[in-house]
């Protein structure tokens, strides 16, 4: 998991921040929180704050093979349309979000209700997706009373490099897209029409229909290997019975080889998601429910558990996320919540680095909340006679109406046997408490100002 040097540096800044309670902003969200990661046998990985891939109803999204875009569909009410009355008053449109970038935008939109997207998928070893669309034609108005256009089908290309997308050909009603497990190519069949065509990644398509010539074609797969297509053939026997047989297709040839004693077809496998393997993480998603007074609800937290178990392995991507997949790299997660599109990537640094930068983090919190509970302590006795709480008082009471955080207290050891201040000679030398961290304790002395005493071995 590669990442350039400024990235990852400003990424563990903006956890540290967020860690010592500072502020840290960007454009797609907050830093990630003190909780999101998860811990290796050598390394941390951090989940940075979620990306929004694409909002509205988001049917499906799918990672590209080289994990650098994700491509989503999704369906949006037209608001404004449904208060007029309009029938089935919706918009379908193709989302492609870069992750270079971390921008979406939207490739593909529907003209009218009945549009529709039917297929996308990624060609291997690419940036190139192909989908299948129902697109109602342009056309002038029609006459009243007249039957409004029907949509077609076509087969459009998506070049994700450059965000472009291009129509290739029109489609048969009954075409199947079968794109290869291994190669970047597509076949698109249509028994209906007897038509067989390959499509290339830079969208050429070239029609191998005369292969099908004397044959019953009756389905099509990519072999196991991904390497030539097979054709699944009906044949009328002597005695009248029929039987089917696999026929392998070269596409390199266009040409049809003999039958198979046997074929493994694609969709006998689990065809990856993914060019790569993402071995170092899984996911891990369960139901749970959530109850208050009379409301109920049924949430599915998503899960990133690291492949070696051990000291936190395990951390919340989403609390309540589906249809989660890992990218090509298995370093970044793209989940569905609340009907959108998320995308988490992953920070990756050493674990001594990262335990470094979380206790210097930690000591950075616990001095800025020893400070505050230092400056309430004073503001409270100059409210009070310039005096003190004694010992034993409940100091987060006692601050909370300074510091709107009783909590600041926590941990808070008050040392100062009360009095007055006027009393004191040395305020700066005078201790007022200390709290305890790893390695030592922030001490909070009279004069507001804080130290840390590091612990003496």
């Amino acid at each position: 998991m590669r990442m350039t040097t400024h990235r990852t540096v400003a990424s563990i800044l903006g956890a540290v921040l967020l860690l010592a309670g500072g502020e840290a902003t960007r454009a797609q969200a907050a830093p990630p929180g003190p909780d999101d990661f998860v811990l290796t046998e050598k390394n941390a990985v951090l989940l940075d704050a979620p990306d929004l891939v694409a909002q509205g109803v988001v049917r499906r999204a799918e990672w590209s093979r080289t994990g650098k875009h994700v491509l989503a569909v999704r369906e949006r009410l037209l608001l404004a349309q449904a208060l007029q009355g309009a029938p089935n008053p919706r918009e379908v449109s193709v989302v492609l979000w870069d992750r270079a970038g971390r921008q979406s935008r939207e490739v593909w939109k529907s003209r009218g209700p009945q549009d529709e997207v039917h297929e996308t998928q990624w060609l291997p070893g690419t940036d190139t997706a192909l989908f299948v669309v129902e697109q109602t034609p342009l056309a002038p108005k029609p006459a009243p009373g007249a039957r409004p256009s029907r949509p077609e089908r076509w087969l459009v290309r998506l070049d994700a490099r450059r965000s472009a997308t291009r129509a290739l050909t029109r489609l048969a009603s009954d075409s199947r897209l079968m794109v290869s497990t291994s190669r970047p190519l597509a076949a698109v069949f249509s028994a209906q029409g007897k038509s067989l065509g390959l499509v290339s990644a830079d969208g050429v398509t070239r029609d191998v229909s005369p292969a099908l010539a004397g044959r019953t074609v009756v389905s099509i797969d990519w072999e196991a290997s991904g390497t030539r297509l097979l054709l699944q053939c009906m044949q009328e026997l002597r005695d009248g019975k029929a039987q089917t047989a696999w026929y392998p297709l070269d596409p390199t040839t266009g040409r049809v080889e003999a039958a198979l004693a046997t074929a493994q077809v694609n969709a006998e496998l689990t065809a990856p998601q993914s060019d790569g393997a993402g071995a170092e993480f899984r996911l891990r998603s369960g139901a749970a429910t959530l109850q208050e007074k009379q409301a109920r609800r049924q949430v599915r937290p998503l899960w990133l558990e690291s492949a070696h178990p051990g000291e936190r392995s395990l951390t919340l991507v989403s609390a309540d996320g589906t249809g989660a997949s890992l990218s090509a790299k298995g370093d970044a997660v793209l989940y569905l919540s609340e009907g959108a599109a998320w995308v988490r990537q992953f920070i990756p640094m050493s674990r001594p680095l990262f335990e470094t930068a979380r206790a210097e983090a930690e000591r950075a919190r616990l001095m800025s909340a020893g400070k505050q509970v230092g400056l309430g302590l004073i503001v409270y006795a100059s409210e009070h006679d310039e005096t003190l709480p004694a010992p034993g008082s409940d100091i987060g009471a006692i601050i909370q109406p300074y510091t709107n955080n009783g909590e600041l207290a926590q941990g808070f050891v008050y040392v100062f046997p009360g009095g007055k201040l006027t009393d004191v000679s040395e305020p700066h030398k005078t201790l007022l408490g200390y709290i305890p961290t790893p390695g030592g304790r922030v001490q909070v002395f009279l004069d507001g100002h804080v130290t840390f005493a590091q612990e003496m071995r």
